[in-house]
This record gives C-alpha cells, sequence and structure tokens, in this order.
C-alpha cells in the first residue's frame, strides 16, 4: 500500500503491506488478533470480568474473562455441600457475608466474602456460591450476613431502586437453611436466630428414617420390590404420612438442643 502519495519530482517510500484488515485494539469486543490494519471496526469496548455464574464475583455483564473467577472447593465424602444464592442491591460493595462452625473447642471461618468483594456491576443479580460445611451433628454453622452502610439489602431505601435478598440452601439434601425476611436489617444479621443445624444436619437423618420405614410398608403391603412400588398410589399415602409427622416432631424437639 502506497503512504503519503507524492508529486513528481518527490522521493517516495512503500510502506508495509496489510493483508488482514480488523480492529487492533484489545480494548474492544470487535479486537482481531490477526488484524494488522485497524479499518476501523472496533466499535464496542469489552467489559473484563469474572464470566462464571458459579464464581463468587460473577459479572453478569463482563462478555471478556480475564480469569478473576473465584471457584468453591468440591465437598469431600464427609461433608454436606451448601449455597449461598445472594441478590444484591443497588450497592453490592457494601455486602458481604460469612460462614463458621463451632464444634464446642473453637470457632472456624468455612467461607467468606467480605465486603468490597462485589461491585456496582452486579447490582441486582443473584450470585451463587457453593461450599461445604462438615457433617457432624456435634458442630453447629452460623450465616451472617453484613452491610457497611447500615442499610442492609434495602437499597430501595436509600435512593436506589432494587432490594436484595438471601437464601443458604443444604442442596445435599434439598433443605433451606436461612432464608431472609426483611431486606432492612441494618449492618447485619445472622443465622443464629434459627435453627440452622436442623436443616443441615438433622434433615438428612429424617430422610433415611423416612425410606427406611417407606420400604418397609411397601415391601409389607404388596410383597413386592420396595423399589418398583415405592411410586405407588395405594402404598405411597403411608410414606407421605410418616415423612410429615417425622418431620413436625424432629422440628419440636432438635430446637430444645440447639444451642441458639
Amino acid at each position: 500500500m502506497l503512504q503519503n502519495p507524492v508529486s513528481p519530482q518527490d522521493s517516495w517510500v512503500i510502506g508495509n503491506c496489510y493483508y488482514n484488515p480488523g480492529c487492533t485494539n484489545p480494548a474492544y469486543i470487535e479486537y482481531d488478533p490477526n488484524a494488522d490494519f485497524d479499518d476501523g471496526s472496533c466499535q464496542t469496548l469489552a467489559v473484563l470480568g469474572c464470566t462464571d455464574s458459579t464464581a463468587i464475583n460473577f459479572n453478569p455483564w463482563a462478555d471478556n474473562n480475564d480469569g478473576s473467577c473465584i471457584l468453591p472447593t468440591a465437598c469431600g465424602p464427609t461433608e454436606f455441600e451448601c449455597q449461598v444464592s445472594l441478590t444484591l442491591d443497588n450497592y453490592p460493595g457494601e455486602t458481604g457475608w460469612i460462614i463458621t462452625t463451632d464444634n464446642g473447642t473453637s470457632v472456624d471461618t468455612i467461607y467468606q466474602v467480605t465486603e468490597g468483594t462485589y461491585d456496582f456491576t452486579q447490582a441486582g443479580s443473584t450470585v451463587n456460591t457453593n461450599f461445604c460445611v462438615p457433617a457432624d451433628l456435634n458442630t453447629f454453622v452460623t450465616f451472617i450476613l453484613t452491610d457497611s452502610y447500615g442499610d442492609g439489602l434495602a437499597g430501595s431505601t436509600t435512593g436506589g431502586t432494587v432490594d436484595g435478598d438471601v437464601i443458604v440452601e443444604n442442596i445435599s439434601c434439598g433443605d433451606t437453611i436461612f432464608e431472609l425476611g426483611n431486606p432492612a436489617f441494618g449492618n447485619s444479621v445472622s443465622s443464629a436466630t434459627t435453627n440452622a443445624n436442623l436443616d443441615i444436619y438433622i434433615m438428612p437423618f429424617l430422610h433415611y428414617v423416612y425410606y427406611l420405614l417407606c420400604d418397609l410398608i411397601i415391601s409389607f403391603c404388596a410383597g413386592m420390590s420396595a423399589f418398583t412400588l415405592r411410586s405407588s398410589i395405594f402404598c405411597g399415602w403411608p410414606c407421605i404420612f410418616i415423612n410429615i409427622m417425622l418431620y413436625k416432631v424432629l422440628h419440636k424437639i432438635i430446637p430444645m438442643m440447639s444451642p441458639f
């Protein structure tokens, strides 16, 4: 390609030859690493961030993964997998949370997201974070949600338009451990006001008792394989009744044993 056209008698040079026109600016989505001539196609600035929705710092508006994703580790055979599902208000940087365990001897931090981890680009989005807790009836788990400004997740009360929410679940068994009732909780709110350990440790035991009794009932009333008839209408009703009664009994007895 001839650069700087010249007049007769002028000296001139031939510049570089360009074979791959495209966007040569890596700050744009249209960036082409193979382009050797910028043809003006750079139009949209890229948003760098974590694009993994399971990471605690997931950015739903990011279109270029910058390798910053923070992911939880896989749970072991003596652990339960839990999940914090946090919907952020208009001020994500104010929000943090921590999971602790107390075995009677020491209080340990299982997982923590410090205030300032989330940023404004995550406002209104839901971030799911998985973590592991030990499967031990003598270990008590506490979830603490914090807000540095003091308005909780009630963004609409301080000039915003979005209120946040949070739910903590034992996804190994599908049980709810903690659910935020009022987004305007102030500086902090804790699962210590609820019996979280009932759903982390006792519900798996309840499921075991339920299926054990259910198998016995079905085998007795049908005289056939419990596995093939568990879903039958006639033999299914006793199982449902047992499940409901065990749930009600345990939810009345276990809170009296809880240190909360």
